[in-house]
């Protein structure tokens, strides 16, 4: 398997990325995906980084996005009880946590097996976001 400048396999700093994206924060995944954008000449390996930042971001802001329904309705449940309506939001509190745990999951099962994929040099194509990487990085 071709090597980086720093001497370690591709696959092994694919893996690395995805790990870092887990569990490294923010900035220090930043700065090993900066280091392979500008320093390493390997097309797949820079991919792979801006990969691993796009899911970084896409896991938060969908929930995000679920989180704006809660809010949503308990906006609506203060403008009733302005009127004496009250409104009970434990079942959509409920429902919001459920799809919180099973979106962090998926999280962590998306990076594991990105990781270990990326440790022998494979991927998985995600259409839309690949082809938006390959325009970009391509």
């Amino acid at each position: 398997m071709e090597k980086t400048k720093l001497g370690l396999s591709i696959g092994f700093v694919g893996a690395l990325l995805y790990c870092l994206g887990l569990f490294g924060g923010i900035l220090v995944t930043i700065a090993a995906v900066g280091y392979v954008l500008i320093c390493e000449e390997n097309e797949w390996l820079k991919k792979t980084a801006v990969k691993v930042v796009v899911l970084m971001l896409l896991f938060p802001i969908v929930i995000k996005l679920i989180g704006i329904v809660p809010d949503l309705l308990s906006l609506l449940g203060d403008f009733l009880g302005l009127f004496k309506v009250v409104i009970n939001l434990n079942f959509i509190y409920a429902v919001e946590n459920l799809f919180r745990g099973i979106l962090d999951i998926i999280e962590y099962m998306v990076f594991a097996v990105f990781g270990v994929l990326a440790l022998f040099g494979k991927t998985i194509r995600i259409p839309l976001l690949d082809s938006f990487i390959d325009k970009h990085i391509g």
